[in-house]
C-alpha cells in the first residue's frame, strides 16, 4: 500500500496494513465469498468524512444501501470498491501524486494513488503528458459563471466537456465494457460516471462561486457529518430501456439536478451570509440526497439492462506478472508501467527508489532501492495489475536479485489480499545482503482460502548499500 510496508513475519503468520489505503475492485467472487460480500454491501454504513472524496463515498454509499438484493448481486462485492475508490477517481487524477509535497510546514510524500490505480487511463486524461480530454468538475450552469483558470479548462469549456457530458461519456464506456464482459473496467467507468453525476449538486458549484480560500464556498458545501447523507425512502427506478437511452437520460438527469440544486443554493447562500450555518448545512444534505437517488437509478438501470448476461473470467496463463522485465514506460514518466513506489514513512522524502536502466539483468531496466531508511521502502505491482486468485491454485514466484554492499533487510514477496483489501498473509524470500552478482530467487506458496488477489513486492530497509530486482515470474504450479 502507498505509505505502508511489509511486516516481517513467518509464512504462517498474518499481517495487517494501513487501512486508510485505497481499495481495489475484485470482481471474481465464488458462491460463499460472493454472498458474504452482498450482505456486507446491504449493511454498508455511511462514510464519515467531509465533502470531496469522502463525500462522494457518502453519496455513493447512500445509493448502494437502497438497492435491492438482486441489483446488489449483479455488481457483487464490486459495490464496496465502487464506494471506497471508483467514485473518487477523477479527484485523484493529478501529477503531484507520488511526489514530495508541503504538509503542515513539512515535506511529505503524497502516495502515488494515480499510478497505483491507473487513473489517468480510465479518466482518459493524463496531466503528465497532456493527452486526452479533461471534463470540468461541476455543472455547466455553474462553470459558465466562472472565469476559466487555465488553457486546459478553456479548451474543455469550448468543447462542452461539462459534468453531465462526462456522465454520458463514461456511462457509455461502462456499458461498452459490459458488452465485452469486462467487469473489471466497467466498475471503474461507472464510478467515474457517478462522480460527475454527484458533482452536479454541490451548492456553491451550481452558482459558480469561486473556491480556493473563499469561506463562502466552503460554508455552503460543508457537511460536518456525512453519515447524515441518505437517499431517504426512495426506491430506485429503471430510467431507460436501452444503453443509448440510459446515457442520454443520465446526462439529462445530471443537468436537471444541477438546476434543482441551484435553486436550493440560492437559499443556502442567504443563510450562510446571515450566519445560519446549521440551516445551510441542511440544504447541502438535500443536494447530496438528490445525487444519491440519481446514482441509485443509474446502478439499478445498468443491472436491469445486463442482468441476463453471464460474466465469467478465466484464469490467466503463463507469466501472470504484467511488465515483468520492467521494459515498459508508456507515458515516459521515468517509472515502470504496472509498478508503484511505496514509503513506510511518507515523511522520509529523500530518493530511495530508482528505475535503473544501467544495471539490469536483462532487457531495458530493473528496480533499485538504495540508502534506505530504517522504516524502509518498496516497489509493488499496482492495484490495477493485481493478480486475481482462483481458489485452490498454488503458485511459484521467482525473479533475479543483485546486491551492492547491501545491509539491513532486502527481500521479495507476495501479499495475499482479501475482498476488503486487507492483507491476510505474506510470503517472502530470504534476506539478501553483501555484494553478489545477479542470482535467481524463488518462492512457492499456497494462498489462504480467503485470498481474493495477489500483490508482488520487493522491499529494502536500513540498507546502506543497494539492492536490485528484475525479471519477475509468477505462474501456477
Amino acid at each position: 500500500f502507498p505509505g505502508s510496508h511489509h511486516v516481517k513475519l513467518k509464512h504462517s503468520k498474518q499481517c495487517k496494513f494501513n487501512k486508510t489505503a485505497v481499495f481495489y475492485s475484485c470482481f471474481i467472487k465464488f458462491t460463499g465469498r460472493y454472498m458474504l460480500g452482498i450482505i456486507l454491501i446491504i449493511l454498508f454504513p455511511a462514510i464519515v468524512f467531509c465533502w470531496g472524496g469522502p463525500e462522494h463515498e457518502a453519496i455513493t454509499s447512500a445509493a448502494v444501501r437502497i438497492l435491492d438484493p438482486q441489483t446488489a448481486a449483479f455488481f457483487g462485492v464490486g459495490l464496496y470498491k465502487l464506494v471506497k475508490m471508483f467514485c473518487k477517481l477523477p479527484d485523484m487524477n493529478w501529477q503531484n501524486y507520488g511526489s514530495c509535497i508541503k504538509k503542515n510546514n513539512n515535506c511529505e510524500i503524497l502516495p502515488d494513488t494515480r499510478r497505483d490505480w491507473n487513473i489517468s487511463y480510465y479518466c482518459e486524461f493524463d496531466e503528465l503528458t497532456g493527452k486526452g480530454s479533461y471534463f470540468l468538475h461541476g455543472p455547466e450552469i455553474g462553470n459558465r459563471l466562472l472565469s476559466m483558470p487555465d488553457e486546459r479548462s478553456t479548451i474543455s469549456f469550448e468543447k462542452k466537456l461539462f459534468g453531465h457530458t462526462g456522465v454520458h461519456f463514461f456511462l457509455k464506456k461502462a456499458c461498452t465494457a459490459l458488452d465485452k464482459a469486462d467487469l473489471y473496467s466497467s466498475h471503474r467507468y461507472i464510478g467515474i460516471a457517478l462522480h460527475y453525476l454527484e458533482d452536479s449538486t454541490p451548492p456553491p458549484h451550481t452558482l459558480g462561486i469561486e473556491g480556493g480560500s473563499n469561506p463562502l464556498h466552503h460554508a455552503m458545501e460543508k457537511i460536518n457529518n456525512p453519515a447524515r447523507i441518505t437517499a431517504g425512502n426512495y426506491k430506485p427506478e429503471k430510467i431507460a430501456g436501452t444503453v443509448k437511452e440510459l446515457c442520454r437520460k443520465a446526462a439529462q438527469i445530471a443537468a436537471d439536478n444541477a438546476r434543482e440544486a441551484q435553486n436550493i443554493a440560492r437559499q443556502s447562500r442567504e443563510l450562510v451570509e446571515s450566519g445560519k450555518i446549521n440551516e445551510a448545512e441542511m440544504l447541502s444534505l438535500r443536494c447530496a440526497e438528490i445525487s444519491a437517488r440519481a446514482a441509485a437509478d443509474i446502478l439499478f438501470t445498468v443491472a436491469e439492462l445486463y442482468k441476463k448476461r453471464k460474466f465469467k473470467v478465466k484464469a490467466g496463463k503463463g507469466n501472470l506478472v504484467k511488465n515483468p522485465s520492467l521494459a515498459l514506460d508508456s507515458d515516459y514518466d521515468g517509472l515502470p508501467d504496472n509498478w508503484v513506489r511505496e514509503w513506510t514513512d511518507t515523511r522520509e522524502c529523500w530518493e530511495m527508489h530508482r528505475y535503473d536502466r544501467v544495471s539490469m539483468h536483462s532487457g531495458r531496466a530493473c528496480l533499485k532501492m538504495f540508502n534506505t531508511s530504517a522504516a524502509g521502502v518498496s516497489w509493488r505491482t499496482n492495484w490495477d495489475s493485481a493478480i486475481i486468485h482462483f481458489p485452490g491454485k498454488n503458485y511459484s514466484f521467482s525473479g533475479w536479485v543483485r546486491t551492492e554492499g547491501a545491509t539491513g533487510e532486502n527481500i521479495a514477496g507476495v501479499r495475499c489480499m482479501d475482498d476488503k483489501m486487507n492483507c491476510i498473509k505474506v510470503f517472502f524470500t530470504e534476506n539478501y545482503i553483501g555484494t553478489e552478482k545477479w542470482k535467481k530467487f524463488s518462492l512457492n506458496f499456497k494462498p489462504p482460502a480467503e485470498t481474493a488477489e495477489l500483490l508482488l513486492y520487493v522491499s529494502s530497509k536500513n540498507n546502506q548499500g543497494s539492492v536490485l530486482f528484475d525479471d519477475f515470474l509468477l505462474h501456477y504450479q
